[in-house]
């Protein structure tokens, strides 16, 4: 990435603003206060963080993340906390290791122990309450076929109560929020294992190619193959942009009909 360069500091200023953007899509995804969307996070910023080019950039990365994983440890556990009331937790997340981001490892490394770390401490402090429950298992298992009375008992509420409270949160019905994850994971199928349409329908859930390739018309406007031949930048933009996994209740697109078979399925 070329473009102009701040000469005080030796950044180039292309870099430093897509390094900003991509943090910003990223506090997008931690926004609902969900724990489980730490892991996906950090894997998005191992994707799509731009090398620095030299030392100056390297220490701005390392210095930018530090501070950027501590505020988001932050706002997710005061956003939990602020969607899903309990009992005053006093835990609080744990210190920011300064050293551990000037050290020599790589920052991928350094990016998987603060995950580590900070989720196991969210799980060792913490009772995920129902809806989050069953939005981990639906990213488990959505390959195998499930129901919204089988959701509920794993996950602990009943069907009404759990349709209530999961749209309540991420703007999606648990079967929408099914069908968005499976589109999420057959087109990284396609793209980074080569799969075939009707393989990567298969291997997500799907009876159907002619499904899978219906949902991913409706979400992304694209086919199938079109995806697939998107660079890995347009690839991760699309995916957050047209097939998130939380959008705001007051304006969350409507699921897709399903047929009377499917209905009871999700």
């Amino acid at each position: 990435m070329e473009g102009s360069v701040d000469s005080r500091h030796g950044l180039r200023l292309a870099w430093a603003s897509s390094v900003r953007n991509i943090y910003q899509a990223v506090v997008g995804e931690l926004s609902c206060g969900d724990p489980t969307r730490v892991d996906p996070a950090v894997q998005r910023l191992k994707r799509n963080l731009p090398p620095p080019a030299n030392g100056v950039e390297a220490d701005h990365l390392r210095q930018s993340l530090a501070i950027f994983t501590e505020r988001s440890a932050r706002a997710v556990h005061e956003r939990f906390h602020a969607n899903f009331p309990r009992p005053i937790c006093v835990a609080s997340p744990p210190p920011q290791s300064e050293a551990a981001w000037v050290n020599t490892r790589s920052i991928d490394e350094l990016l998987d122990e603060w995950q580590s770390v900070y989720t196991a401490w969210f799980d060792r402090h913490h009772t995920l309450p129902p809806v989050l429950r069953a939005a981990r298992i639906l990213e488990a298992q959505f390959a195998e076929p499930l129901t919204i009375d089988t959701l509920g008992q794993a996950a602990g509420a009943s069907r009404t109560i759990l349709g209530q409270q999961f749209t309540r949160t991420f703007g999606l019905t648990p079967s929408d929020y099914l069908a968005r994850v499976r589109v999420r994971e057959g087109l990284r199928r396609l793209r980074h294992r080569g799969d075939s349409v009707a393989t990567a329908a298969q291997a997500v859930g799907y009876q159907s190619e002619n499904k899978f390739y219906a949902r991913v018309r409706v979400y992304t406007g694209l086919t199938p193959s079109r995806v697939k031949e998107l660079d890995e930048a347009a690839f991760e933009d699309l995916l957050a942009r047209c097939v998130p996994l939380m959008v705001s209740p007051h304006c969350a697109r409507a699921p897709m009909p399903m047929d009377r078979s499917a209905r009871d399925g999700m």
